[in-house]
């Protein structure tokens, strides 16, 4: 809800998004609320057999594809250790593990008519960052994304800041405390908060910036980072 509350604000009808990581598409869906609320359609991705085959009982309006996102810009195999949970792209095997069929991300765009995406929500654990590179992005229009952060520099390569420099450069803002920490998951016997963070086209996070001007406690905690920044 923080996308809606902070930049759709129930204004955007019929919009299109793209969920990479959408589970059953259902349970923890950062795309159903604008779905079912405002119209929109979109493309759903998830690779794991049993949450897709559930997602797909969900009858969402929308595309789904059971493939990943591919870390390079081809056609790929990748396999996915369950016992680290993270892709390997090493070729190395471990006991538990499932091979997943990836897709350029700009492949899966162009077969959709390379529409406008309103919202793009990337939530893969890990690789994020190298999905993102292989978009040519002065052939695709992507006005606000939500990505899974709490991996990066640990699964693949490319830090938060490499991220954010890297996106940047593509002419997005990345809108700090823009989503609230989402709980908690256990990792190497450690609990850690689940991280993601929120990036705009330039021309949104001027609008956010003046709205924090006009009225900065309707978003207190974004408004503060975004003037403190500025």
């Amino acid at each position: 809800m923080e996308v809606e509350n902070l930049i759709f604000k129930g204004k955007k009808k019929n919009g299109f998004f793209i969920e990479a990581g959408a589970y059953n598409f259902e349970n923890g869906s950062t795309t159903a609320y604008f779905e079912a609320k405002h119209g929109w359609t979109g493309l759903l991705v998830e690779p794991f057999p049993k949450a897709y085959r559930e997602g797909r009982l969900k009858h969402r309006n929308s595309t789904s594809v059971k493939a990943c996102l591919s870390p390079v810009p081809r056609v790929m195999s990748i396999d996915f250790s369950l016992d680290t949970n993270r892709m390997r792209l090493d070729n190395t095997l471990t006991t538990h593990h499932y091979t997943f069929e990836c897709i350029p991300l700009y492949s899966l765009l162009i077969a959709a008519g390379n529409p406008t995406v309103n919202y793009f929500s990337l939530d893969v654990e890990g690789g994020e960052f190298q999905i993102l590179q292989t978009l040519p992005w002065d052939k695709v229009d992507i006005e606000v994304m939500s990505i899974e952060t709490h991996f990066l520099g640990e699964h693949s390569e490319g830090t938060k800041d490499d991220l954010i420099k890297f996106l940047n450069s593509k002419g997005f803002v990345h809108i700090p405390n823009a989503h609230k920490v989402q709980g908690e998951f256990k990792w190497s016997g450690v609990m850690r908060p689940i991280l993601n963070d929120l990036f705009v086209k330039r021309n949104i996070a001027e609008e956010i910036f003046e709205n924090c001007q006009n009225t900065p406690d309707s978003n207190s905690e974004v408004c503060s980072s975004l003037l403190t920044e500025t």
